[in-house]
């Protein structure tokens, strides 16, 4: 999965919960709580609303390039 595939809504939504987890989620706006459905949907958060491996992958550095070239 990757960033680009996450719409605005969720990519924020999955940043926030990778900060500091989700605290209540019962008093969050209907659309808030189907964006956190989606995630939960697509593999980024657990039954109990946290970042799963995915999730946070999602957020992970990128790997450095090699230094050496090789040979085509």
């Amino acid at each position: 999965m990757t960033a680009a595939r996450l719409s605005p809504a969720q990519r924020n939504a999955l940043f926030a919960v990778c900060l500091g987890g989700l605290r209540n989620r019962d008093a969050l706006p209907t659309k808030a709580v189907q964006t956190l459905d989606s995630l939960r949907t697509k593999g980024l958060l657990d039954a109990d609303y946290q970042p799963t491996d995915a999730g946070r992958a999602v957020f992970a550095e990128p790997a450095p390039m090699p230094t050496e070239a090789t040979p085509c």
